[in-house]
C-alpha cells in the first residue's frame, strides 16, 4: 500500500519496485501465496484511504504481511513551492509545515484503523526518507512526519522499516537522479530526484524483509518464554509436593516426581 515508491512511475517499471522481491522473498519461506497492491504514483494519505474505503474488505482474507509507505506527496507539494521560492516565491513556514504534518498524521490515524481492523498478522510500516538532505526545511518536515509514522505504528501495534536509516548518508547511491540534494533539484520537470534507483529498491526491499524476519523472532521467543512459565511452576509444585510426601511415604514418591516432569 502506498504511492509511486510502492507502485512505480514512468521513468522506473511497476515491476521493479521493492514489494516484488519482497513477495519473492516471503513466498521462499511459504510466508505468502498471492500478491496485491493498493498504490498509485501520486497517492497522498487521503487518496490512500479512500482507495481503502472502496477496497472490498473480502480481499484482505489471509492476508499474512502487509505493508504501508505513504505521506512523501502530502509534503512534496509544500516543500516544492520551498524549491520555488528560489525564484522570488515566499517559503512555507514552519507554522505550515506543522500544519501539513498535524493533517497527514491524522489520515495516518485514520489509515491505521482501517488496516488494523483486517486482523492481518504482520503490517509494517516504513518511515520516509528524505530525498534532498541538505534542506533544512526538509529534513524538518520530514523528521516530523517520521514521528507520526512511528506513532501510528505503535498506537496500532504495527511494526516499523526504518527506511530513513537505511537510505541516511547514502542518498547518491539510492536516489534516481540525485544531484546536490538541494529543493532545487526539484524544479526540474521531468526526473527529480525524489524516487529510489535499483539500489534504492533493494535496500528498501530487504529492511520490509528484515522487519519481518525479526518480529517473527520475536514472537517465537515469547511463545517459548510463555510456554516455559507453566512448565516451571508445575514442576516447583511437584517438587514441593514430594518433599512433604517423602516424610510419611515410601520411596515410591520419586516415581510422583518423574511423573510430574514427563508431563509437564
Amino acid at each position: 500500500m502506498g504511492d509511486s515508491i510502492t507502485a512505480g512511475h514512468a521513468g522506473f517499471p511497476r515491476g521493479a519496485t521493492y514489494p516484488f522481491p519482497l513477495f519473492a522473498s516471503l513466498r521462499r519461506v511459504n510466508a505468502a501465496k498471492r500478491f496485491i497492491m493498493i498504490a498509485q504514483n501520486g497517492w497522498t494519505t487521503a487518496q490512500l484511504y479512500a482507495a481503502l474505503m472502496s477496497t472490498p474488505p473480502r480481499l484482505f482474507d489471509d492476508v499474512s504481511v502487509a505493508t504501508l509507505c505513504i505521506g512523501g506527496n502530502d509534503l512534496r507539494h509544500l516543500v516544492r513551492r520551498q524549491a520555488l521560492s528560489l525564484t522570488g516565491r515566499r517559503p512555507p513556514s514552519l507554522a505550515e509545515i506543522m500544519r501539513t504534518v498535524t493533517e497527514t498524521a491524522n489520515r495516518l490515524d485514520r489509515i491505521g484503523n482501517l488496516i488494523s481492523g483486517h486482523n492481518i498478522p504482520h503490517i509494517i510500516i516504513g518511515t520516509l526518507y528524505n530525498p534532498t538532505p541538505n534542506s533544512e526545511l526538509a529534513a524538518q518536515g520530514i523528521s516530523l512526519l517520521n514521528d507520526a509514522i512511528r506513532s501510528t505504528a505503535k498506537r496500532y501495534g504495527f511494526e516499523i522499516a526504518d527506511l530513513s536509516r537505511v537510505v541516511r548518508g547514502d542518498e547518491p547511491r539510492c536516489i534516481d537522479g540525485y544531484k546536490s540534494g538541494e529543493l532545487k533539484d526539484l524544479m526540474t520537470i521531468v526526473r527529480r530526484p525524489i524516487h529510489p534507483n535499483a539500489e534504492g529498491h533493494r535496500r528498501i526491499s530487504r529492511a520490509f524483509y528484515q522487519t519481518y524476519d525479526e518480529a517473527l523472532h520475536r514472537q517465537s521467543r515469547r511463545r517459548r518464554e510463555l510456554s516455559a512459565k507453566p512448565t516451571a511452576n508445575k514442576s516447583n509444585v511437584g517438587k514441593r509436593h514430594a518433599s512433604r510426601s517423602s516424610r510419611h511415604r515410601r520411596p515410591r514418591s520419586v516415581l510422583s516426581r518423574r511423573s510430574v516432569h514427563s508431563l509437564s
